[in-house]
């Protein structure tokens, strides 16, 4: 052995593994030559009916060759990165992404005070190509989380909902890196208008006012004139300019209840539809907040869940795919918690085990509200 490492080969060989490019390449070589050896697994498993991994009887010798590279090139991922000019708002391949951005991360004019198309897209698919996404900054970390994705597991269930493999992995990649863009040091994300003021209208609601009447004109022909409160309970409200010492105090309860009935006849009349500006969230850009785990989980399974929310599985792909050892799932949120462990947001194995119900478990007290968080911020848009 000591003769060995003397000689000028082995020299060369230890110098090379410790470069870092070679190490990359090898990486590489390793996903794909695991991929390839997981297709030849089909199809030397050919009891589990995936007819279009196996190598025809009739193939032999370089046809047999050349079969398996055909069927080894289709079960990778497109990359987006090899597309000439990629375009986010036109492809097919981010047809998902499109959908879910447009409804839940549409863009706004502040000169026209619309809505406008999402900016998402377009800022993930460069984030993407540039290698600035956290967890898939270089091909060796893309291998892992690819080789994660292409669980059997996981291509089943895609194909049970007849979702295309491509197209998903884009939307979970995007989620991903959305979610992480506005939880990493995220910029405090206040009440909308609506719901402070909704908040402010139940307090006062509170006191239990009651209006009173009277009728003025004839018998026949008159109409109600508010003529004042009854309140079961008393109230202070407060107000305080800034940089100003002067606090003022309203205490009369009839004046709380006129108030309280101006903002109710007002949110009335501007009710949740479309965009408002009373749908808005201020944002709080002297607090910085460290986003827990939970909260990434929580917005991560609420933007998936809702874009699977209208998809069924077909029985016969399920009856034909499944095995006596191994049942295909069909369960959403097993589905969306693999996706959160394939895509890096989260490395506990937990979430990949069938029958545990990990992810639904650990948000069951989670809503909207106290799951609140920081907006985007620069982490996402540099």
């Amino acid at each position: 052995m000591c003769e060995l490492t003397r000689t000028p080969l082995y020299k060369f060989l230890f110098s090379a593994v410790q470069s870092i490019e070679f190490c990359r390449i090898c990486s590489i070589l390793h996903y794909y030559i695991g991929r390839g050896l997981q297709i030849a697994g089909r199809y030397i498993d050919c009891h589990r009916g995936d007819k279009d991994l196996m190598f025809p009887k009739s193939d032999i010798g370089g046809g047999r060759f050349s079969t398996f590279l055909r069927n080894f090139e289709a079960g990778m991922i497109a990359d987006i990165k090899n597309i000439e000019n990629f375009n986010p708002e036109s492809d097919p391949l981010f047809d998902y992404v499109n959908e879910v951005a447009e409804h839940f991360w549409q863009g706004y004019d502040p000169e026209t005070g619309q809505r406008v198309t999402s900016s998402v897209p377009t800022t993930f698919s460069r984030r993407y190509i540039e290698g600035c996404i956290k967890g898939f900054t270089s091909d060796v970390i893309m291998s892992h989380n690819l080789a994660k994705y292409e669980n059997e597991d996981i291509q089943n269930t895609l194909k049970a909902f007849g979702l295309n493999k491509d197209k998903f992995w884009y939307l979970c990649v995007c989620i991903k890196d959305y979610v992480d863009g506005f939880t990493t040091e995220g910029i405090r994300k206040n009440p909308t208008h609506r719901e402070e003021i909704t908040n402010l209208i139940a307090e006062m609601d509170k006191m239990q006012p009651e209006p009173s009447f009277f009728k003025h004109g004839t018998k026949d022909n008159h109409v109600k004139i508010l003529n004042g409160f009854k309140t079961q309970k008393n109230a202070t409200l407060t107000f305080q300019l800034e940089g100003s010492r002067k606090i003022l105090r309203i205490t009369d309860p009839e004046t709380i209840s006129a108030i309280n009935m101006a903002l109710s006849w007002w949110m009335d009349e501007h009710p949740k539809e479309g965009y408002s500006f009373l749908d808005a969230s201020p944002l709080d850009f002297d607090e910085i907040e460290e986003t827990s785990a939970i909260k990434q989980l929580y917005w991560y399974h609420k933007y998936l869940s809702w874009f699977l929310r209208n998809k069924t599985a077909n029985k016969e792909v399920c009856k034909e795919l499944s095995t006596a050892t191994n049942r295909v799932s069909v369960d959403k949120w097993l589905l969306v918690s693999r996706m959160i462990y394939a895509t890096g947001l989260s490395n506990k194995k937990q979430l990949t085990i069938d029958g545990i119900d990990y992810l639904k478990n650990y948000l069951k007290k989670c809503n909207d509200e106290n799951m609140r968080t920081g907006n985007l911020n620069d982490y996402y848009w540099k």
